[in-house]
This record gives C-alpha cells, structure tokens and sequence, in this order.
C-alpha cells in the first residue's frame, strides 16, 4: 500500500509550502534574513513610529503632512523612487517638514518577488539615487512592496546597507478603507515599541479614498498619546534605550 506514503508526502510538501508563504510575507519571520518589525518595548520607552507607504503622491502626501502638522508628529514615508522623480517638490517638502525618508523600491512591483538579485539591486540604487539627488543623502531604511521578500531582497537590501523594515500593526488603508477601519486595526492593541503602517501614496488603479487615511491620523495620535504613547520617526524609535 502506497496510500500511507503518499499522504505523508503530500503533508510535508504542503507544510514546505507553508513555511515558504509565511517566511516570504508575515512581518516577523527571518528565514530570508534579518527585518526589523517593532522598536524597543523596554521599560521606560514610551515610543511607536507611524510610517507611510507609497508616496509621495501630490494632494494625498500633502493632506497626510498637514495632518501631523497640526498634531506636531513626526513620522517616516516610505517612498517610491518613480514618484520621488515624478514629484521632487513635494519629497522635498516631506523632508524639510522634518519627516523622515526610506526606500520602498522604484517601481513598487507586486511580482518582484519572482526577480533575481540584480532586478532588486537596481529597484534599491535607483531610488536611493533619486532620493540623494533631492535631499543630499541616502536612506537607511527600507521596506518591499506588501513586505514580500526573498533571500534576494533581502540580500540586496543588506548589500545596500540598508536595514529591511516591516511592521508590528498595519491599517491596510492601501485599500478601500474607512476611517473607522483603519482606527480599529491600529488603536486597541498599539503598544510601545509599535511600528505602524499607514499609506500616503496611492497606487496607479488603486480604488481608495486616502482621505480616510487623513481623517484616522488624529484619532490616532490621540489615543497613542492618552495612552502614553508618543509617535516619532522611525529612526529615533530605534535609537530608543530606557
């Protein structure tokens, strides 16, 4: 009887499988290499970052600053490299408002996960080129379209010098979203230490009104802060000892 074999070989590929998609997408796993999801949460830190996704896209960016100007928050956009050429304006209005820069590729490919390492290489130096051009320098952080990656993401992104960022809580506002949901996916469990993952940007067909995302940011900040909890930029929560 082949029967028993048979099964055995089918759940053991299917556990392979498994742990493949959960080593390539979920926040925390470092099969591929090391990523850094959450800050410190020591006693005495105080601290979570809010970080954006997809920009800089002229009037949703713009709305996203004003809304953290009004609030005195600092936070860290993640932008992508094709928009950063597009809108040097307004990546620079990001940087002077004090706000921190990161790479989030140049084109934002969602199958770039199927790529070799040269594909990536070049995703990563054409954006931080573009940045460097624009600010005076590099980033130092940054973070794969829907934080899916591969041994050669992550091999490129460390060949860069650059530390591989994902998330402790994202509000998925990258899709249609009201303020409500992104609240609700961000507030109740947000602890010290959090790294957040909101959207600026909008995505070339994205269905999304990023209003939503504009009208979550002071419900957000105020529920961090009467918890104790104050927003910063992403690399002064790193920089965090207690």
């Amino acid at each position: 009887m082949r029967v028993v074999p048979s099964v055995i070989s089918l759940a053991a590929a299917t556990a392979g499988v498994t742990t493949i998609i959960r080593a390539s997408t979920h926040s925390r796993a470092t099969l591929w290499g090391p990523v850094v999801w959450r800050g410190p949460a020591d006693p005495g830190c105080n601290k979570v970052a809010i970080t954006f996704d997809d920009g800089p896209t002229p009037g949703s960016t713009d709305a996203v600053l004003e809304a953290l100007e009004k609030l005195n928050v600092k936070a860290t956009f993640f932008v992508i490299g094709r928009h950063v050429e597009q809108y040097p304006e307004l990546l620079k209005k990001v940087h002077d408002t004090g706000h921190l820069i990161a790479n989030h590729t140049f084109d934002h490919p969602h199958y770039g996960f199927l790529c070799g390492r040269n594909f990536w290489k070049n995703q990563i130096e054409k954006t931080n080129s573009a940045i460097e051009k624009i600010i005076g320098h590099r980033p130092t952080f940054f973070r794969s379209p829907m934080g899916v990656r591969t041994w050669r993401t992550t091999g490129a992104a460390r060949d860069a010098g650059l530390t591989f960022i994902t998330w402790t809580r994202r509000a998925l506002d990258g899709l249609p979203a009201t303020a409500e949901h992104i609240c609700d996916r961000l507030i109740p469990t947000a602890a010290a230490g959090d790294i957040l993952l909101l959207h600026d940007g909008i995505e070339n067909g994205a269905k999304r009104n990023p209003q939503a995302t504009v009208e979550a940011i002071p419900r957000i900040v105020a529920a961090l802060r009467q918890r104790g909890l104050e927003p910063v930029r992403l690399d002064e929560l790193l920089a965090t000892k207690p």
